[in-house]
């Protein structure tokens, strides 16, 4: 009989690749961003719902703890999306998911910031690694305001994520990824959606096109891409699975070609190459 762990190479191909297809898919989503968000969010709420159920059937409710660790996450869950999803639409789709993915090293500064977790000595080279990387990115000939405006979202969706992660770490310890997710990905959409109402923004009305990609975004890369990760992190370490995910702005530059015919600049190919080895190297001095 195959045990589980056989399928782990397979598993981390899935989700590498799933998670790939979220930049350049919500690039080409004529919605606004929020309610691309708030859409993408609850459909994976929905989906995740059966399973939820069934725990609480077996016994499995959600404390006040988790309730409030979830709200507490899910408030800067929605603002990362909301952050780096408008980033998309005003700069390239390898700029900000290269500079998204910057998140383990923001999750290193505020470790240290918010619970005195002192980094590693060597940790300051990964920081001027990024910020050359970054500035390589921003000083392109063809770079515009616009541009510019696009990768500080993306940035800002970073520090959101790494605030995210910080704040679910001790939940994710303690409960059942189920029940995690599917609290977080509940209270994210009463938020986004209150962001909706307040903004006057419409998630009805668009053509059914926008929400078959917007299904596809929660089934692929929510879904089977992130809990790919998540199975895979009994049998592998953090660290191999954090260098893994930063496969992702690779990947996306790659559907980018091959669906639109995007090719990256020279100062995106170098920006990105130095953000990378920067992030690799921060993870691995971190662990």
């Amino acid at each position: 009989m195959i045990e589980r762990r056989e399928y782990l190479p397979f598993v981390l191909i899935i989700g590498a690749v799933s998670i790939s297809f979220a930049g350049p898919i919500t690039s080409i989503i004529n919605l606004p961003s929020v309610a691309i968000a708030f859409i993408r969010l609850s459909l994976s709420f929905i989906i995740l719902l059966p399973f939820f159920l069934r725990n609480i059937i077996r016994g499995e409710i959600p404390d006040r703890r988790l309730l409030e660790y979830s709200l507490v996450a899910s408030a800067f869950l929605a603002l990362h999306f909301l952050f780096w999803i408008t980033s998309l639409k005003y700069t390239t789709v390898t700029s900000s998911v290269v500079l998204v993915t910057t998140n383990p090293l923001f999750v290193s500064i505020f470790s240290y910031l918010f619970i005195r977790e002192k980094p590693k000595k060597g940790f300051i080279y990964a920081i001027l690694l990024v910020l050359i990387g970054g500035i390589i990115i921003s000083s392109q000939e063809s770079i515009s305001n616009k541009n510019l405006l696009g990768n500080g979202l993306a940035l800002l969706g970073a520090v959101m994520a790494s605030l995210y992660i910080i704040t679910g770490r001790k939940v994710r310890q303690t409960y059942s990824l189920t029940n995690y997710t599917s609290t977080l990905y509940f209270f994210t959409s009463i938020i986004l959606f209150g962001v909706c109402i307040f903004t006057r923004t419409d998630i009805t009305g668009y053509d059914s096109s926008s929400y078959l990609l917007i299904l596809f975004l929660a089934l692929v890369p929510q879904l089977l891409g992130h809990n790919a990760f998540n199975w895979a992190l009994k049998y592998t370490s953090p660290t191999f699975i954090s260098i893994l995910i930063l496969f992702e702005p690779i990947g996306a530059t790659i559907i980018s070609y091959l669906l639109f015919g995007y090719i990256p600049s020279i100062f995106e190919i170098i920006g990105s190459i130095l953000i990378l080895i920067g992030i690799i190297v921060s993870i691995i001095i971190r662990t």
